[in-house]
């Protein structure tokens, strides 16, 4: 019972243990801003610290009422339901206030990085267009020296001419 009881505790919580281990870690990287740092860290240790002590709190008050293996499992799942109440109710918020959730987490690191997005796009379509204007000119380029070609081409021809009339004079 004990065993299934564990299985089921850590395939729930170690999620939310390690997503705040995860933040704790974030929050001590430099490219972050003072705010988003502490942030980073309340919310890393609070879902740490909960999802610990709801570890905890189920061990202890399955230690303390369950006395069959059934009882076990029964307040294990039970636990699991009361603790994902709090996940729905966070879907609930984000599907009725989206805009407010995204203004009140401050993501400006997201905000910048679609800033920098913005711009490399732009960036990007006048280089399309630079390129596609010195495509053209490598076309007119081309052409021109074809031209060119031609002209020398036909004005050898001309010179040698001239040259062969000029010897047949001569002569």
């Amino acid at each position: 019972g004990w065993v299934i009881f564990s299985i089921l505790m850590a395939a729930h919580l170690l999620k939310d243990i390690i997503n705040g281990v995860k933040l704790l870690l974030f929050c001590g990287e430099r490219r972050h801003h003072f705010s988003a740092k502490i942030r980073y860290f309340w919310g890393g240790l609070v879902l740490t610290w909960i999802s610990g002590f709801a570890l905890y709190a189920s061990v202890v008050y399955n230690s303390a009422i369950a006395r069959s293996i059934t009882d076990i499992i029964a307040n294990a799942v039970i636990i699991i339901f009361v603790i994902d109440v709090d996940e729905y109710l966070h879907k609930g918020i984000l599907a009725a206030k989206s805009f407010w959730v995204y203004h009140a987490t401050g993501d400006e690191e997201i905000d910048s990085l679609e800033r920098r997005v913005r711009k490399l796009h732009d960036t990007n379509s006048s280089l399309e267009t630079r390129v596609h204007e010195l495509s053209q000119q490598n076309k007119n380029l081309t052409a021109t020296v074809c031209e060119l070609s031609d002209n020398v081409t036909n004005l050898s021809s001309g010179a040698l001419r001239d040259r062969d009339r000029l010897d047949a004079l001569e002569q």
